[in-house]
């Protein structure tokens, strides 16, 4: 890889070496990929076979930007496969088709260069060709390809043809709800899915930060323990760090309340400044004027429902994926009366009101048998009889404690002995088995 700066020139020869090389790379086993995952200074040329091609579709990024993506399937001899993504001029410039129609009878080998290994929350790991990205499909002049050709079958299996749908086809399957539709949904049997809501911002949620460090290398939380930043990320091992959005706001309209998460992309698109920016005037702990200026805006949001980690919340939270429409300041602010029942009530408030009271019952007063008659004639002794009165009630307490201390070494008997018997059993069980 060549780095330019400020300062480099670049100027064209006059007389080119003769043996100036017409192809250059290279090559990284596949094998090794995942190790560059999130190296945005690592470009990666890889060789493999096309096994599948998709159309190039219109796709809308996490910026809100619309561009061209087509998908690549590319399987070495191990049979392990990585998916390729071309975005850009770079997916309308693959001819997809011709790939198709030679795949359908013969081998396709291509060699890939200057491509980045990424990852997406929830998604596998898979190569992104941008604008550094070149290729070169069935070139028999390049001696890595002819030697990898060489050790596939004679027999090709056909390239597959993949359909990627476009921006206009997915949002027609988007599903518009309400507030109080989208408080139904289950985080577990709805994940991934995308919804649309038209709502208004009432209140940015209190005692939250709204950024966090984030791994520069993943984008996952970094926690600083030992003097330095760590990823909490499994198998990541970045130390650096940047500070990235994570707004939580509460909204409604006029079904219902719920929050929703602001995460980077999205909340530079509303806030307008970066989150160092804000840091340098604002603490974390502090709502920046910036971010409370949206209470009382008005949008209509693409959303997915969060991942429940703890299940103690009674509505689930919302990430904002894309900002369809923005409306602007609103003069009245939906006010939602938010009537919540108790988890374990399964009784409506009618018939709640008409119950009859309920009645008290209390522990009955212990009472030995063997010295009813005795306790009953306590209530005619004189002041003479106090004493023998004491140590006979002293000596029935003990009779009392006896029994009971009697009868739980003789269930504690009994426990020890069952005990026993299921051992038993299991053993003889097991060893029939």
């Amino acid at each position: 890889m060549i780095r330019l700066n400020q300062y480099t020139e670049i100027a064209e020869p006059k007389d080119p070496a003769p043996d100036f090389p017409k192809y250059t790379f290279s090559l990284t086993p596949i094998s090794e990929l995942n190790q560059y995952i999130g190296n945005q200074g690592a470009f990666l040329d890889v060789i493999e076979k096309i096994t599948a091609v998709s159309n190039a579709a219109t796709l809308e990024t996490s910026s809100g930007t619309i561009k061209l993506r087509r998908i690549i399937h590319l399987v070495h001899h191990s049979e392990n496969m990585i998916e390729l993504s071309l975005f850009g001029p770079r997916a309308q410039e693959f001819d997809g088709d011709t790939v198709y129609e030679v795949g359908r009878k013969s081998h396709v080998i291509a060699i890939f260069v200057g491509t980045s290994m990424k990852q997406y929350k929830g998604s596998p790991p898979f190569l992104s060709g941008t604008a550094t990205c070149r290729w070169y499909v069935n070139e028999n002049d390049v001696t890595e390809i002819r030697d990898f050709y060489k050790r596939l079958p004679i027999q090709a299996e056909p390239v597959k043809k993949l359909h990627l749908k476009n921006h206009e086809e997915i949002q027609r399957q988007i599903e518009t709800k309400s507030l109080l539709e989208l408080r139904e949904i289950n985080p577990f049997d709805h994940a991934g899915l995308k919804f649309e809501c038209t709502t208004v911002i009432i209140q940015v949620a209190q005692n939250q930060y709204w950024c966090y460090p984030a791994c520069t290398a993943c984008g996952s939380r970094s926690i600083f323990d030992g003097g330095k930043y760590h990823c909490s990320k499994d198998g990541c091992t970045g130390t650096s760090i940047e500070h990235r959005y994570k707004v939580c706001l509460i909204a409604s309209d006029t079904t219902w309340q719920l929050r929703f998460m602001l995460f980077q992309d999205r909340a530079m698109q509303l806030i307008g400044k970066s989150v160092e920016k804000l840091l340098t005037t604002y603490r974390k702990s502090d709502t920046p004027p910036e971010i409370s200026a949206l209470v009382g805006q008005k949008f209509t949001f693409i959303v997915r429902v969060l991942p429940e980690k703890k299940l103690i919340d009674h509505d689930p939270m919302f990430e904002v994926l894309n900002i369809k429409k923005i409306f602007g300041k609103q003069f009245q602010i939906p006010d939602v009366k938010i009537e919540r029942k108790p988890a374990s009530s399964t009784t409506s408030t009618s018939e709640e009101h008409n119950l009859p009271p309920l009645v008290p019952i209390c522990p009955k007063a212990w009472e030995n048998k063997s010295t009813s008659s005795s306790s009953q004639q306590i209530y005619n002794i004189d002041d003479s009889q106090i004493e023998l009165t004491g140590i006979l009630q002293d000596k029935t307490a003990r009779k009392a404690l006896d029994m009971k201390n009697e009868e739980q070494l003789q269930d504690t008997h009994e426990k020890e002995h069952l005990s026993q018997r299921a051992k038993r059993s299991f053993y003889i069980a097991s060893r029939h088995t």
